[in-house]
Parts: C-alpha cells; sequence; structure tokens
C-alpha cells in the first residue's frame, strides 16, 4: 500500500524531463517554438539564410530571394508541433469469438479507494 504524502508531486518533472528542460534553457533553444517558426515558414525569424536565384526574363537578369524552408519542411514541422497541442489518438483493435461473444465492463478509476 503506498504511503500519503509519498513519490513526486503532481506536475514535477522526472530526472530526464528535468535534465532536457535545463539544456534547452541553458542553449537558449525553445524547441517548441522553432517548430511553430519552420511551420509559418518564417525564416527569417529562425536567422536562415535565403536562397538567391537568379533567372534571365526578357533579356534582363532578375535575382529572386527565396526561402530555405520548404513545403515538406513546414508540413513536417506542423504535424511535430501539433502532438504538444493535440491529443494522439490511438489505435483500438477489437475481436471476438463470434460464438462465444464478448463483455465490456466499464470501470471509473478516477473515485477514490480504488487500487
Amino acid at each position: 500500500m503506498k504511503t500519503p504524502g509519498s513519490g513526486r508531486k503532481a506536475g514535477t518533472p522526472n530526472k530526464k524531463t528535468a535534465m532536457v528542460a535545463e539544456i534547452a534553457e541553458e542553449l537558449g533553444v525553445e524547441p517548441f517554438r522553432i517548430l511553430c517558426l519552420f511551420a509559418k515558414g518564417d525564416w527569417k525569424a529562425l536567422e536562415l539564410e535565403p536562397i538567391k536565384r537568379t533567372k534571365e526574363v526578357q533579356g534582363q537578369v532578375l535575382e529572386e530571394i527565396v526561402s530555405p524552408i520548404t513545403m515538406d519542411m513546414r508540413l513536417q514541422a506542423a504535424r511535430e508541433a501539433s502532438k504538444y497541442l493535440y491529443p494522439q489518438r490511438k489505435a483500438v483493435s477489437l475481436s471476438a469469438d463470434e460464438e462465444k461473444g464478448f463483455r465490456v465492463i466499464v470501470e471509473d478509476w478516477t473515485v477514490k479507494g480504488k487500487s
């Protein structure tokens, strides 16, 4: 039986999570912010160098500045960032012997006193 008040308090990060957060803070890195800036395509805020392309149009050489962030990069960043904003759905499969059928039991484990 668990002793009341023992263990890590709710909301307290474990050692690994605390270490990761400490390293990110030490380096001045905000991973979620970076993902969001990539998803937005904001290469200037990310301090990335633009891609310069030249092309000839009607005898004139024009220089075009293009974002170094591709649409694939933006999509991947948005996909990764969404994991922090929305719950991930888990695949659920159910199989049963057709002859025997199946029984569903639902219990509320949030009620105090259940263990």
